[in-house]
């Protein structure tokens, strides 16, 4: 239904579009989705996942991932909405699995991510066979 890795442009905390990453898989349309956006670094930003420019083919400016503002969709919701309100949600291109692995790996390092938030997140790196941050690969 909806797969760890799928970006959205969203159009909900501003009157801009951000990309949000989906953190979390949807195996059913009334699943949880756990999506966090990313933002242009400012100086006050959370740097615990940077992203930089051409790291995903929609940023462009070192970027960051805004933990504190993650939302959580279902599934349902994420395939319906674009064909309903083209102007607030669209489709973007997959992050890369490595890309992904460094937003999930960040989601469990920041203190701006919320409780509610990290156990979703924690559930899909123990269903999907996702590894502890001793394993993860460098790079």
């Amino acid at each position: 239904m909806i797969r760890a890795g799928a970006t959205f442009w969203i159009k909900y905390h501003s009157s801009r579009h951000h990309l949000y990453f989906a953190v979390t898989s949807a195996r059913t349309a009334d699943d949880p989705v756990l999506l966090v956006n990313a933002t242009t670094r400012r100086d006050t930003s959370d740097t615990t996942c940077v992203i930089l420019p051409n790291e995903h083919p929609r940023i462009k400016n070192e970027s960051v991932i805004e933990y504190g503002r993650a939302i959580v969709c279902r599934a349902r919701d994420l395939v319906e909405l674009p064909s309903v309100w083209p102007d607030l949600y669209c489709r973007a291109e997959d992050a890369s699995l490595s890309l992904l692995r460094r937003i999930q790996d960040g989601g469990l390092l920041s203190p701006r991510l919320a409780e509610k938030h990290r156990q979703l997140l924690l559930s899909e790196l123990s269903y999907d066979g996702g590894f502890s941050l001793e394993e993860a690969p460098a790079g």
